[in-house]
């Protein structure tokens, strides 16, 4: 609390958003954090005196040790600097009670006569598992390294030596269209066939076949295909409404390398707000976790809303969190891509915008690769355009066709051309 007085208002407004009086376990500590809000909430500078007078107004002044107090907490002032390990600190102080009130209700608990034992583990391991998300990780030590100390510990000449090639998921005319590691998005508007466009995606991957008859899978592996708002049922009806043209040999490598998620009524979300932060959620840790069993070479996530959690399309930091978060997933086994399908803004009548993706400007901003799928002007047909390239090459739009159980397929001339003359 003592940083705030040399910080000023920049970092009341982070102490207080970062904050709440349940964080703080001495009571005076409580007190001075809720005249802090007061003077946050009616945009008074903070100092000594305007501090003083807050805690006057509110009964608390002599439960701080009035003067004696303030200028005990000025004293022991900490460096603005320092301000996340502070807060990360207070954040773990109180995990720490957290777990020893939840170890003592578990003794209390059983001892008791327990009627459901497995009913009694399951509550009492979530509640475990809410105070593991509230806890700060720790920060690692940072060391920088010049380029020559990096040669001589790597035992290679970044310029004379040939960097290790750059590999793709995807290929385009033998160049490449979308880069291995790499996080994209798919945006279409609601209805246009976005989720159907990457379980094709999946499939390709999985069995080697070119995605929508058209890009080229450079080696196929396995496929995490999550999806957040259907059930099994659901994603078995469409695998097998796509997938009845795949020969045998396909077909086998589908069932060795596709692993389908129906993941409705789960709370997929890999951000929470916890204690007025956005914090990681356990879920996405054992998320993340489960990725080391495989070597990857793609992880599809359909919708982008059911992972990112509260905020992401309003807050830019949470946006940015949830885009650091999709990269962290790169590094599982196999460096895959991370591909999600998200919304496009209703408002936006361009199809060669990267500016569509509905939501905060960081979701863009931050993945390397986006393409939007949308309705042609004329006729029923569809297009896919990539509107974001990193690394990688744009090549032109790619006219498509809905057919047979909602399958995507490259439109033909003479389809293109009914539809341009509205037959």
């Amino acid at each position: 609390m003592a940083a705030v007085f040399v910080g000023g208002s920049a970092v009341l407004e982070q102490v207080v958003k970062a904050c709440t009086p349940e964080l703080f376990w001495v009571e005076r500590h409580r007190h001075l954090f809720g005249a802090l809000v007061d003077l946050h909430e009616r945009q008074v500078p903070v100092d000594p005196v305007t501090v003083a007078q807050a805690l006057k107004d509110r009964g608390d002044y002599e439960r701080v040790g009035g003067a004696r107090g303030l200028g005990e907490l000025l004293d022991r002032a900490g460096t603005v600097g320092h301000l996340e390990h502070y807060l990360g600190t207070l954040r773990d102080k109180a995990a720490l009670r957290r777990m020893l009130d939840h170890a003592r209700r578990v003794e209390t608990a059983v001892l008791q006569d327990v009627p459901d034992v497995g009913e009694l583990v399951g509550s009492l391991t979530a509640e475990w598992e809410v105070i593991r998300g509230r806890v700060a990780p720790p920060t690692p030590p940072i060391a920088f390294s010049t380029l020559g100390e990096i040669q001589v510990r790597d035992q290679c000449s970044w310029l004379e030596d040939a960097p290790p090639k750059a590999t793709s998921l995807l290929t385009c005319g033998y160049k490449p269209y979308l880069r291995d590691g790499r996080v994209g998005l798919l945006v279409a508007p609601g209805g246009n066939g976005k989720s159907f466009a990457l379980m094709q995606l999946a499939i390709a991957v999985a069995t080697g076949q070119p995605w929508l008859g058209t890009y080229q899978v450079e080696r196929k592996g396995k496929v995490l295909l999550a999806c957040g708002e259907e059930d099994v049922d659901e994603v078995r009806r469409r695998l097998h409404s796509v997938t009845r043209d795949l020969g045998e040999y396909e077909r086998y490598e589908l069932a060795r390398n596709l692993v389908p998620l129906g993941l409705a009524g789960t709370r997929t979300s890999f951000l929470e707000r916890k204690d007025g932060v956005t914090a990681v959620t356990p879920w996405y840790t054992q998320f993340s976790g489960a990725l080391q069993a495989h070597d990857w070479r793609a992880i599809i996530l359909d919708p982008l809303s059911r992972w990112g959690g509260p905020e992401v399309e309003t807050d830019a930091n949470a946006a940015t969190e949830l885009v650091t978060l999709l990269e962290t997933l790169t590094k599982a086994p196999g460096n895959p891509a991370v591909i999600a399908a998200h919304h496009e803004r209703k408002s936006n009548g361009s199809l060669s915008d990267a500016s569509s993706v509905r939501g905060s400007s960081a979701l863009v901003d931050g993945p390397r690769w986006v393409a939007n799928l949308r309705r042609r002007r004329k006729g029923d047909l569809l297009e896919i355009a990539v509107t974001k390239a990193n690394n990688t090459v744009a090549p032109p739009p790619l006219v498509l066709k809905r057919g047979q159980g909602g399958l995507l397929r490259p439109a033909t001339g003479q389809e293109i051309a009914d539809a341009e003359v509205g037959e």
